[in-house]
């Protein structure tokens, strides 16, 4: 007659199966589901795009860097209140044409003030532009991450950057409402902002360490 022979887990082997199963905390920005069974926190090296096109949102609109003063004839122009003193500029469908001439042309710009009526607005301006969705994910990230992961950044190759308002133009406004005065005394042509760099990147030395 024949035997079978039953084998039994160790209870050991049991538990540990059930810690690896059993459900982790919510993890909506952790980086590693399974850092709790980790002895050392993983390094992360955050890199992220400083380019120009960051200042784009997914639908091609140009989130101007510089605020803008108001107290000007082209206030009216833009939309803007008398409660506004500075103001924002995004710049929808921007597109580079050639470099004399219209340089840049645009179907509209919206202006946005920091009065009451659009304060919210104004402080939340860069949020749908692509270093807007970065930063705010970034910041996501390290905050749920910071007690279980080393953080690190690296530097880019960039010498100088700087930004100086209204340094690029004209932009061509195919918006007939916004057509005059403009800031380019021009019917039609306005001035946009754009970062400079004291260099091309790929001249300057890459960096030593990081941060």
């Amino acid at each position: 007659m024949r035997h079978t022979r039953s084998f039994h887990r160790p209870l050991t082997v049991l538990l540990a199966a059930a810690a690896v199963l059993a459900p982790a905390r919510p993890t909506s920005a952790q980086l590693d589901p399974l850092l709790f069974l980790k002895r050392t926190p993983p390094n992360v090296i955050l890199v992220v795009d400083t380019s120009t096109r960051m200042l784009y949102d997914g639908e091609g609109s140009y989130y101007d860097p510089f605020d803008y003063s108001t107290g000007n004839p082209w206030d009216s122009t833009l939309g803007l209140s008398p409660l506004d003193s500075r103001y924002r500029r995004k710049y929808a469908d921007l597109q580079f044409l050639n470099s004399g001439g219209d340089k840049f042309s645009a179907s509209t710009i919206v202006a946005v003030g920091n009065g009451a009526l659009t304060a919210t607005a104004y402080s939340s301006f860069y949020a749908r532009s692509r270093i807007g969705v970065a930063k705010s994910a970034l910041l996501q990230a390290v905050q749920e991450n910071s007690t279980s992961v080393r953080f690190g950044l690296v530097k880019t190759r960039q010498l100088s950057p700087s930004i100086s308002g209204s340094n690029e133009g004209p932009v061509f406004n195919s918006d007939a409402a916004q057509a005059s005065p403009s800031d380019w005394n021009v019917a039609g042509r306005w001035k946009v902002t754009r970062p400079t760099v004291g260099g091309n990147n790929y001249s300057q030395s890459a960096p030593a360490s990081f941060v």
